[in-house]
């Protein structure tokens, strides 16, 4: 168990330094010599907020629209997301939430900041995000710029650590400048970090599987119902 965890965290560390360096384009993949260019965020697509329908309403709460908040999502992870809430159309068009195409990058900005995720399903948020809705997705990689973003907010929350913000506005996401290679190059880059990422997913998933077995060998063994060897004696 203590090699597999620390295989885990030596894998982490080493997707963390990966990914620094090839969003940032302080590492090129050889087949790319195309200048990356810069921009703001909010040239990428329009960033929109979220909200929370009223509580008092319950109807508001039996639907089929998906409704997320920040503890809803896993710190440095942009693929797993655990929805347990759900609205209706009249608490969409009631409220201040919005509806969140799929593939767009949905980015915790106040309670929980600096986490996100790739949604895979149009859903709705809190009022604790912001979210990228890509508007040309044949020009701008959505796990790219989600990659990309971890890096970029991490350095944002470092950079102001002691002073009075606790998260991002919206303006601070618009206004947001980024480097960004030609699509072809930020699919390669997104792929690469994809992989990592499921690697790591697996040795966590080998990691849960391994001690769920020794906590039922020792409960057993405790409880009497599995004797050893030397009890026979």
């Amino acid at each position: 168990m203590e090699k597999l965890a620390k295989k885990i965290e030596i894998k982490k560390r080493i997707r963390k330094q990966i990914k620094r360096q090839l969003v940032t384009g302080k590492k090129r993949l050889k087949s790319f010599r195309e200048r990356w260019k810069q921009m703001r965020l909010g040239d990428v697509g329009p960033i929109v907020s979220g909200g929370t329908p009223s509580k008092k309403i319950m109807e508001y709460w039996h639907g089929n629209i998906p409704w997320i908040s920040s503890s809803d999502l896993t710190e440095d992870d942009i693929k797993n997301l655990k929805v347990t809430r759900y609205i209706n159309k009249d608490a969409l068009n009631h409220s201040a939430t919005n509806l969140i195409p799929r593939h767009s990058v949905v980015l915790v900005s106040r309670v929980g900041v600096g986490k996100l995720i790739v949604n895979e399903v149009d859903l709705c948020t809190s009022q604790d995000f912001q979210s990228l809705i890509i508007k040309d997705t044949k020009k701008f990689n959505c796990h790219f710029l989600a990659y990309l973003l971890s890096v970029k907010t991490n350095e944002f929350l470092v950079k102001n650590q002691g002073t009075s913000i606790k998260g991002f506005l919206k303006n601070d996401l618009r206004n947001l400048s980024i480097l960004a290679p030609s699509f072809e190059e930020q699919k390669a880059i997104a792929n690469i970090l994809v992989t990592a990422d499921k690697e790591i997913e697996g040795l966590e998933e080998k990691r849960k599987i391994l001690d769920e077995q020794k906590k039922f060998l020792l409960n057993v063994l405790i409880s009497g119902d599995i004797r050893t060897p030397e009890d026979l004696l």
